[in-house]
């Protein structure tokens, strides 16, 4: 009878709980990466310049954005987020963030962060995940390829383009979680066996140039934040190389622009791809927030260093409007259950 009783008032408390919850506004702080329409998208990072101006039409007539930092000042302060809240959010810094997004920004006075990573800024690389694009997506060369990774042996028997793709979905999760000093020589290799430049890279693919990366801060619209230097999986670096990109993008990034940067986004972002002294170091270093890459939405009680965001890909509006919509959908708390089960 006890433990009735307990579980009673224990899931009548959760239930409370829940509609104080639904009482407080909240915001969601939605993750873009490319505005562009490219010839292959594997990763689903790009959205289509008509598809991004009419999600930001759907935003001016439904909900209010604010920008990141407005955001955080409504954490810091405790202020209770408006009604239908939007962040915008750019990570990587493609040089198509100037060439298409920030037009369709400008054109709806749209705020937006775009995070940069500073190391790939006038680098004549692509991003490694675009590099094992162009090796295995992209004329690649049909015979067996055998590789080493974190001591283990691979081998892939690759004698058409449906083999070739499953060696690139096979290889993108063993890589990203490597030393970025590690995944750059196993790169290299496979540049090596496919017979093609590492350098060889796409216009369409590249990073923003320090000139166009200015231009961007200079619009009244965008906030430049920090995305490391060389994009690495920080969990899988020692303390040392994470401080290392973590203060050094923040330094790089200040001298180009003669501004203070304020906020930091985590690569990859996931639960796993950051620690908790990975967050002490982005709060060492002097930003006011770290942007993480899971799913939640945020109220002025989140942790700042920890904040939540959603992934919007190449939607159109019939998909685009129930996935904010349910963004937003109300936990059942007492009142709804009591509710629900006075009609049963």
């Amino acid at each position: 009878m006890l433990n009735r009783i307990k579980h009673i008032v224990g899931s009548s408390l959760n239930y409370i709980k829940k509609d104080i919850d639904n009482l407080e506004n909240k915001c969601a702080i939605l993750i873009y990466h490319r505005v562009c329409e490219p010839d292959t998208d594997p990763q689903l990072l790009c959205v289509s310049p008509s598809n991004f101006d009419k999600q930001l039409s759907y935003f001016k007539k439904t909900h209010t954005v604010i920008s990141l930092q407005k955001a955080i000042q409504h954490i810091e302060k405790n202020i209770a987020f408006p009604k239908k809240c939007v962040v915008i959010t750019f990570d990587d810094g493609y040089v198509d963030n100037l060439q298409f997004a920030l037009p369709i920004l400008e054109k709806h006075a749209i705020p937006a962060t775009i995070f940069v990573t500073s190391g790939l800024v006038d680098n004549q690389l692509e991003y490694w995940w675009d590099e094992l694009e162009r090796i295995f997506l992209i004329q690649t060369p049909f015979k067996n390829l055998e590789l080493t990774i974190a001591g283990n042996q691979y081998s892939w028997d690759i004698k058409n383009e449906s083999d070739a793709k499953k060696a690139y979905t096979d290889l993108h999760p063993k890589l990203k979680h490597l030393s970025e000093i590690d995944r750059n020589t196993i790169i290299d290799n496979l540049f090596a066996w496919a017979g093609k430049s590492r350098y060889d890279i796409r216009e369409t693919h590249r990073s923003l140039s320090s000139s166009e990366v200015k231009i961007l801060s200079q619009s009244s619209v965008i906030e430049i934040g920090s995305h490391t230097v060389s994009h690495p999986c920080l969990s899988a670096e020692t303390d040392d190389n994470q401080l290392q990109q973590i203060v050094q993008s923040k330094q790089q990034l200040t001298q180009l622009l003669n501004k203070e940067i304020k906020s930091f986004s985590y690569p990859f972002g996931g639960r796993k791809d950051f620690t908790s002294i990975t967050k002490q170091m982005v709060i060492d270093a002097g930003y006011n927030c770290g942007i993480a890459n899971f799913t939640n939405l945020t109220n002025r009680k989140s942790d700042r260093f920890a904040i939540p965001r959603f992934l919007v890909r190449n939607w159109d509006l019939n998909t685009f409007e129930p996935f904010m919509k349910s963004l937003y959908t109300k936990k059942p708390g007492l009142f709804d259950t009591l509710k629900r089960k006075c009609k049963l």
